[in-house]
Formats: C-alpha cells, sequence, structure tokens
C-alpha cells in the first residue's frame, strides 16, 4: 500500500483521467473487483473514468487490472480489457 500512495501521493491525491479524476480508493476498488470477478463494478468504474484509466492502475506489487483477473480465473474480463486496448 505504501508503494502505491508514494507513486499516486497522499491518498487523497485524485490522478488525471480523460473524464473524471479517481481517487486511491477507487483504483483499490477497481483492482479488488478485478481480483474477484466483479465485472459490474469495472463497468462502472469505466463508465465513470473511461477506458482508458485502466492502463495506469497498478496495486503495489505493480499489478495490472489484466493480471488480477487473470491471475484469479476470470478470463471473462479480457473483451473489456481489449476495448481498451484498442482505445489507446
Amino acid at each position: 500500500m505504501y508503494l502505491l500512495r508514494f507513486r499516486l501521493g497522499a491518498n487523497d491525491q485524485p490522478w488525471e483521467s480523460n473524464k473524471k479524476m479517481a481517487f486511491a480508493d477507487d483504483k483499490e476498488e477497481l483492482l479488488l473487483s478485478c481480483r474477484y470477478g466483479e465485472l459490474d463494478e469495472v463497468k462502472q468504474f469505466v463508465g465513470k473514468y473511461g477506458a482508458e484509466s485502466l492502463a495506469d492502475i497498478r496495486d503495489e506489487n505493480g499489478n495490472t487490472v489484466l493480471h488480477m483477473s487473470c491471475g484469479n480465473g476470470h478470463e471473462g474480463m479480457l473483451p473489456l480489457f481489449r476495448l481498451q486496448q484498442e482505445s489507446l
């Protein structure tokens, strides 16, 4: 958690996105949603902050949303991430 905060700034400091600004807590919740296969929550995050925001999100170990989803057997989220890749 400390490394993530160091990279992002203080816990209450937002980071830039094309739509809105996400807070560290939002990113942490997204990573947990990916880990547990909660597709609706991931779709809500994308709807709120934009698909392009997924590329910058990492946990304290450097794991991405793709690592968290696929590493825990939730390959059903891949189409959502593929859409994100095409938007870059």
